[in-house]
């Protein structure tokens, strides 16, 4: 692995763990508007899906390992990596294309691999590692998933924003 790709990868574990860590906004109850999900978007876009997995995996790991979440590391592990190898993959393809097509393709892949990574992922794992029927675990991701989307949704411009000045410098 190259040096400038190891740095890349370490710069967005720490952004994604010191937005996930500090400024986390409490929406309803014990859930938050988590802005780590910020760098799950902006690094796939800017970087490419193994950059955006590597991001996801070791941002989430290091994060849970911080705050202690132990019940949810595996799961919000892996849905995260997932996202971040899906959206590097789907922008990678996308990010020439000219038409609105393309922001309905990435808008739709947001949503979806948002979906896949906490919703089905991380109910799954939780299901398999601590018994807990798979509808109860479907039912309290949900929220999670709908806040995290919004984050995502809102970086999707963001993400547009920095390729565009990254790609002038």
């Amino acid at each position: 692995m190259k040096t400038k790709t190891l740095t890349t990868i370490s710069l967005g574990v720490a952004l994604y763990v010191v937005l996930s860590y500090i400024i986390p906004i409490r929406v309803v109850g014990n859930y938050f508007l988590c802005l780590g999900y910020v760098i799950i978007v902006v690094y796939p876009y800017l970087y490419g899906k193994n950059v955006g997995a590597a991001v996801g995996f070791f941002g989430t790991l290091l994060y849970c390992l911080l705050v202690s979440s132990y019940t949810g590391l595996v799961g919000w592990t892996l849905g995260n990596t997932l996202m971040g190898y899906v959206l590097g993959t789907v922008f990678f393809k996308t990010k020439n294309m000219t038409s609105k097509t393309k922001y309905v393709i990435d808008v739709a892949a947001i949503i979806l691999s948002c979906f896949a990574g906490i919703v089905l992922i991380k109910s799954l794992t939780e299901t398999v590692m601590f018994s807990v029927p798979l509808g109860l675990r479907f039912t309290a991701n949900f929220v999670p998933f709908l806040m995290d989307v919004i984050v995502m949704l809102v970086a999707y411009p963001v993400a547009i924003m920095f390729d565009k000045k990254y790609n002038k410098a």
